[in-house]
């Protein structure tokens, strides 16, 4: 599912369509020229293999799901400037300092420690998840707070990444683990900054299998 705002003259979430072919790259292209029946779904193990590797290039949309993503991006860059923008506006509903950029924002936190407020971040369901498997739900963590990481590839410093670790098993694993091995229905990582495709805004994707849509909706609120 996609949570998108219907913001009318052709973007995502109005009958009309715009032709995207202008917002393609020759990789894209050659991408999508495939059939969705051809492009297998990543797996729980496949996941599981690019955390561990932090190969995180290799994850993909579905060839159509691309398609229709890159026409929503070109959209809401008309619309808003920015992905960015329209996320903090019409996702998250958090106002920017006034002396940030849009593609930059920074945002009063309540705590200088990431996730240590719950004002401080918000769970949502990604708009836009990867080609998964229909058990696997992609969650995204948007904090307002800065995550350090470090300064060649964007990677999460050794502490940040222990802090990520720690807000994760608190608030899914043991959710979710029920007496069981929480690794096998809670996965995360965090893209280098050179991969995000929403640059700007703190966030760490969380993908979780065969977990009930209550509990989901008490992580993010029911779908909108």
């Amino acid at each position: 599912m996609k949570d998108k705002v219907d913001l009318g003259d052709g973007v995502a979430g109005s009958g009309a369509r715009r032709d995207s072919s202008a917002h393609l790259t020759e990789r894209d292209r050659e991408f999508i020229a495939q059939l969705d029946g051809d492009f297998q779904p990543h797996s729980w193990e496949d996941i599981r293999r690019v955390v561990e590797t932090n190969d995180l290039s290799v994850l993909k949309r579905e060839p159509s799901d691309l398609k229709e993503y890159r026409t929503w991006a070109a959209g809401i860059k008309e619309r808003y400037g920015s992905i960015t923008s329209f996320i903090c506006k019409e996702r998250l509903h958090w106002e920017p300092l006034p002396s940030t950029t849009p593609d930059s924002p920074t945002f009063a936190y309540n705590n200088p420690i990431p996730f240590a407020d719950p004002a401080d971040y918000k769970i949502l369901r990604n708009d836009w998840p990867y080609g998964l498997e229909p058990a696997i739900t992609h969650l995204v963590v948007w904090s307002k707070v800065p995550i350090p990481t470090e300064p060649v590839h964007g990677d999460l410093t050794d502490d940040s990444r222990a802090l990520v670790k720690s807000f994760i098993d608190k608030t899914f694993e043991q959710r979710v683990a029920g007496g069981g091995d929480a690794a096998e229905k809670v996965l995360w990582f965090k893209n280098w900054t050179s991969l995000q495709s929403v640059r700007g805004l703190e966030h760490v994707h969380v993908m979780v299998r065969g977990v009930a849509r209550d509990i989901i909706d008490e992580w993010t609120g029911p779908p909108t």
